[in-house]
């Protein structure tokens, strides 16, 4: 876990942090869906911040410029040539979600994370599986002012992982960390990480809950690995700094965010303290 501060005002009305991965944001019809979902939320005074991913499109723009991927512990091995792309493409997703808010009526407010400083972050020094992971940052602070402010003009955030350190060189930022980050510092109510798998599984049964140090165990025995290991590490980190709700679920459809927005975590997974 990362040494982020909370908020020190309580907050008069909750705050949903949600991460939207590029997988299931691949049809425009999901994402209308989803920008409904979203829009429903906010239209009943919710306050809402939406963390994009991009690795579908990352992958597909690095294809078409002949430039190699690589990942390692489901982190992006990124060079200087990847960073190029990963701007262009996760740029361009916060764009088409802010566009497809903006079509709900919802006024969306697309930039990266380390607009006015308000993402800081430092390289990840140590390798993982033996892997430099090159120009991969790890959250250092959050600073919410910026998301306040826009807050205050009932805006909603749609923010991309693209931090720079404190010497303002740029690196790429696992969206789950970013969103797991925000929603520590901001004192959200909820953190929804939308992924394109139904939740935790073990032995092909979805878990509807599960508790931090159960996790411990499902990771010490490789039960979880790969693309899953970011998500459950920022899903622990989150509710062992006091996050209400922390849900893994299920995003290739809007289904379970319009369901949460009415009843609650139902599909996916609940990670609990």
């Amino acid at each position: 876990m990362s040494g982020l501060t909370r908020h020190t005002q309580l907050r008069k009305k909750d705050v949903t942090v949600i991460k939207l991965g590029g997988a299931v944001l691949q049809s425009e019809s999901t994402m209308d869906g989803m920008a409904k979902a979203i829009g429903y939320g906010w239209s009943r005074g919710g306050q809402i911040v939406i963390v994009n991913g991009g690795g579908r499109e990352i992958d597909a723009l690095c294809k078409r410029l002949s430039i190699g991927t690589a990942k390692a512990g489901g982190l992006r091995i990124t060079t200087p040539e990847v960073l190029e792309a990963v701007q262009m493409a996760l740029s361009k997703k916060s764009m088409e979600i802010a566009l497809s808010l903006m079509k709900q009526g919802v006024p969306a407010v697309p930039f990266p994370a380390f607009s006015a400083g308000t993402v800081l972050c430092r390289r990840r020094a140590l390798p993982i599986d033996g892997q430099d992971l090159g120009l991969v940052g790890e959250v250092v602070s959050v600073n919410g002012k910026v998301i306040d402010a826009l807050f205050d003009i009932k805006a909603v955030p749609v923010v991309y992982p693209l931090g720079t350190d404190d010497s303002c060189a740029m690196y790429n930022i696992n969206a789950d960390e970013v969103a797991s980050s925000m929603a520590s510092e901001l004192g959200a109510s909820t953190l929804l990480l939308m992924t394109d798998v139904p939740g935790i599984m073990v032995n092909s049964s979805v878990l509807k809950s599960i508790r931090y140090e159960e996790i411990r165990t499902l990771l010490a025995n490789g039960t979880i690995s790969d693309g899953m290991l970011p998500k459950v590490n920022a899903a622990g980190s989150a509710v062992m700094s006091g996050v209400g709700r922390v849900g893994i679920m299920d995003g290739s459809g809007p289904d379970s965010l319009s369901a949460f927005f009415r009843e609650g975590i139902l599909n996916g997974t609940e990670i609990q303290v």
